[in-house]
């Protein structure tokens, strides 16, 4: 079974884009228009009563790789990162004749808009303010309905074979083959670190691919450990999703951190584990043997020391399935007496 295995610098370079590299070379606008490989964060900074704050220096930092993005409040107070690999966050916001302003354990979703809004106290800058976000601020940006499933969820939910895919059927108007608000499973998409992962042939590669066990979802397989987070969209796709009639599905994996981390696994279902069947112990025929085994292994990290002002952080991950399949098949034969005339 073929594996994900990225590599990562500072920002990001895409999962299985090598054969459309060169292709995007030439089509920059499209490239960035169908960017769903990561997030955006907006808000406004204000002061006491409520004004805009102009010119106020905002640091959006990377918890996981000390990573940075700065930028400044255009006239209006209001300010932009687009392009942010998702993760966690700390959102620092500075302004002479205020107290700095942090917003930490920020979670930037793939595909969707984060909105963070920072009031600002007048004081000494070298006075800091943690500010705690509403989790309930209204999104303005973006009307599609669906969520957001997160790393610790997707290893801790049931998922069929241990694929992320299995769990996009948890969403609201799903149907448990995959379907969504009435369409066909075929008619959902998906995509990989921003690549097209949609199956050409059938859309929802069940039928020319018997390793997802009937699941729907995308050509790449996409095991639990190797997912960082991903975003189902079952209506109201915005415009850079042009193909789905059902569900849009985006999927990110993990990516190397400050830190080592990684995990070995093995999921193993045998025959052993249940029972023969009546017919078959009536007749004294023996259970057939046979056994679906996933196993594999992930590690990522920073590689090398700092060079050429940037870090380098490796991803890999490799899982194998096994999948000896024995079953028994009844036949009609002629009894002894037809066989004689």
């Amino acid at each position: 079974m073929p594996q994900g295995f990225s590599c990562k610098r500072v920002g990001s370079l895409a999962l299985a884009l090598v054969a459309m590299v060169g292709w995007l070379c030439f089509s920059p606008a499209l490239a960035r228009a169908q960017n769903t490989n990561s997030g955006t964060v907006t808000g406004q900074v204000t002061d006491a009563q409520g004004k805009a704050i102009v010119g106020a220096v905002v640091l959006l930092t990377n918890q996981s790789t000390n990573g940075a993005l700065p930028t400044v409040t255009n006239s209006v107070g209001r300010y932009v990162f687009v392009n942010v690999q998702p993760g966690e966050y700390t959102l620092d916001v500075k302004k002479t004749g205020f107290k700095e302003a942090t917003v930490k354990n920020q979670d930037v979703p793939v595909g969707k808009p984060l909105t963070i809004n920072v009031p600002m106290q007048v004081g000494a800058a070298t006075q800091t303010v943690e500010v705690t976000a509403s989790g309930a601020t209204l999104q303005t940006m973006n009307a599609t309905v669906g969520d957001t499933v997160g790393q610790n969820a997707i290893l801790k939910l049931p998922a069929l074979n241990r694929d992320a895919n299995s769990l996009t059927v948890l969403q609201p108007d799903t149907q448990p083959d995959g379907g969504v608000g009435g369409a066909d499973s075929d008619q959902n998409t998906f995509t990989l670190d921003g690549g097209q992962n949609t199956n050409e042939m059938d859309g929802s590669n069940d039928v020319y691919e018997s390793a997802t066990g009937g699941q729907t979802s995308g050509v790449i397989p996409t095991p639990a450990e190797s997912v960082s987070t991903f975003t189902v969209g079952v209506s109201n796709q915005s415009a850079d999703v042009n193909s789905a009639a059902g569900s849009s599905v985006a999927m990110v994996t993990k990516r190397g951190t400050d830190t080592f981390h990684g995990s070995v696994y093995e999921y193993y279902l045998g025959s052993y584990l249940s029972a023969n069947t009546w017919s078959n112990n009536w007749q004294g025929i023996s259970k057939p043997k046979s056994h679906r085994n996933r196993f594999g292994v992930a590690l990522g990290g920073k590689i090398l020391p700092n060079w050429l002002g940037g870090k380098t952080y490796l991803f890999g991950d490799y899982e194998g399935l096994r999948y000896p399949l024995a079953g028994l098949y009844s036949r009609a034969v002629p009894t002894a007496t037809l066989r004689a005339g």
